[in-house]
């Protein structure tokens, strides 16, 4: 499950079976993960652009909020 996923949906508990050290025994571990999100933005192997959108009077984060 994506770290940012549990967190943006207020669970208070998650549920795992493997460690992981176990993960990474296989090759699907976290570390990239986390050590590229320990690095400055710029430095990062995905370079993430922010877009200017037009929201036409229906900005989202308001739109949320309601």
């Amino acid at each position: 499950m994506c770290l940012s996923a549990i967190y943006l949906s207020n669970l208070k508990e998650v549920y795992y079976a493997y460690t992981a050290e176990e993960e990474a025994a296989t090759g699907l571990g976290t570390r990239y993960f986390y050590d590229q999100l320990a690095l400055p933005k710029h430095q990062r192997d995905i370079q993430l652009k922010h877009v200017k959108t037009d929201a036409k009077g229906r900005d989202p984060f308001t739109v949320w909020k309601s």
